[in-house]
């Protein structure tokens, strides 16, 4: 007499469930690892855009040093090392000179600044020059005579090439400028008490500068 025998497909079902957590478990740690690296992806891009800020921020401030300086460097200088950002990056700056200009009016400079942001460093280079005082025909650093006084551009006045005033300058009729005129000022002013803050603001009060 033959032996009863259970239902044959009992014997598949654990085996099966085993494989399908087996594969849920594989598809689960994927997504997981998937998500890790578009993370780290995207820290590293913000990191990189930060330490490029920071390098840029670096550069500026560097730009400024330079402007305020009594005289340009001879040697090559580190502006500043390792500055510290509140974000948690820090800069470094160093100002290279380019030995070709030593003995020119205009001296050359190269600045290279470095921004790093948890793993990502980014570097900027910027080529600047610094002109001497003999580029300029007239340069005052206050429009008021030893005196006082104060010093205005009248109609008869004929300025070839390029002036500048760390002052502000003061505009009776119509001064004729042959160069570029730059002031430290945000306005000119026109006889007697017109602020005037661009070239669209020309001709007031009988005042028209050309």
């Amino acid at each position: 007499m033959a032996e009863p025998r259970g239902n044959s497909k009992s014997g598949y079902a654990l085996p099966a469930i085993l494989i399908l957590a087996f594969a849920m478990g594989i598809i689960g740690m994927s997504f997981i690892s998937m998500a890790g690296h578009e993370t780290r992806q995207s820290q590293g891009e913000l990191d990189s855009q930060r330490a490029f800020w920071l390098a840029e921020a670096g550069k500026e401030r560097a730009m400024r040093w330079m402007a305020t300086r009594f005289r340009p460097p001879d040697t090559d200088e580190t502006i500043y090392q390792g500055i510290a950002d509140a974000g948690g990056g820090t800069y470094s700056v160093e100002v290279v000179v380019d030995t070709s200009t030593l003995y020119s009016n205009t001296k050359g400079f190269m600045l290279e600044a470095v921004g790093n942001s948890g793993t990502r460093e980014r570097r900027i280079r910027q080529r600047i020059r610094m002109l001497s005082f003999a580029q300029y025909a007239y340069f005052t650093d206050d429009e008021r005579t030893p005196g006082g006084t104060n010093i205005w551009f009248i109609g008869a006045d004929q300025i070839h090439g390029r002036i500048h005033t760390n002052g502000t300058f003061r505009i009776y009729g119509s001064p004729t400028f042959h160069g570029e005129v730059t002031s430290a000022s945000d306005r000119m002013i026109g006889y007697p008490y017109y602020h005037v803050y661009g070239p669209d603001g020309w001709p007031i009060g009988g005042n028209n500068p050309q």
